[in-house]
């Protein structure tokens, strides 16, 4: 019981950590930041005359990888807890932002950008998100609501720093530093946070006044067959296509 206390208490500093960690991963979002000095900087190095708007298929590309990681990444956690996989999502982000720095073609972009920075991003949100929800259950909708809107806070304010930064240091400077910062900053989080006991909800479950939980547990399998999952995927596509 004591151990579970402990845990309780500890989840608040784990929802911390996730928190600061999605709110670094934003920056996948604010490509259009990079995307104008970064062709520029193509242009000088290669006689092209790239625009932003021609980079735009790296973002489609990091965009796109994305979602497929949190998946795995979700699976992995369930197996082997956050620690192990965001470290390993941080090091790639932190990697695609370095390369992005010494990029001198479209296709280094393709690899760093698109490729490194997406399917790091894809496995630390997927982790982080995964396991807010585990260690909140008596508070899913906050835990993961946090979390995730941490990821917005980010993508709306760290367009003011990298912004700055490019201003004073160059765009091949910026992307090396947010590189480095974000391999370290992530893992370092990482290495604080645990993986959700299997039984941690159980606690919570025998603590409550004997109301018994209404809702459906199923596998993805049972998800796809229940008739509230192709609207709310149409919502979801909807809203994500229009924010992107």
């Amino acid at each position: 019981m004591n151990d579970w206390n402990d845990l309780k208490k500890k989840r608040w500093l784990f929802l911390f950590l996730f928190c600061a960690i999605n709110f670094c991963t934003g920056a996948l979002y604010i490509w259009s930041v990079f995307a104008g000095p970064l062709a520029v900087r193509l242009n000088e190095l290669s006689g092209n005359s790239f625009t932003a708007s021609d980079l735009g298929q790296v973002f489609g590309l990091a965009a796109g990888v994305t979602p497929f990681l949190m998946l795995a990444g979700g699976f992995i956690n369930d197996r082997l807890g956050p620690k192990l996989v965001v470290i390993a999502g941080g090091v790639m982000i932190g990697l695609g932002y370095i390369i992005c720095g010494f990029s001198s073609s479209l296709n280094m972009l393709y690899i760093g950008y698109g490729l490194c920075v997406g399917i790091g991003t894809g496995m630390v949100n997927g982790c982080t998100i995964n396991s807010a929800v585990k260690f909140f259950p008596d508070k899913k909708g906050f835990a993961g609501g946090l979390v995730t809107a941490s990821l917005g806070i980010g993508a709306a304010l760290l367009p003011f720093a990298i912004n700055g930064l490019i201003e004073v240091s160059g765009i091949s400077s910026t992307c090396l530093y947010f590189g480095i910062f974000s391999g370290i900053f992530i893992p370092v989080c990482a290495a604080f946070t645990d993986k959700c006991p299997e039984h941690f909800a159980d606690s919570f479950a025998a603590l409550s006044s004997g109301s018994k939980c209404t809702g459906i547990e199923t596998n993805w399998v049972g998800m796809l067959k229940s008739p509230l999952f192709i609207p709310l995927f149409a919502l979801f596509i909807t809203g994500s296509t229009m924010g992107l």
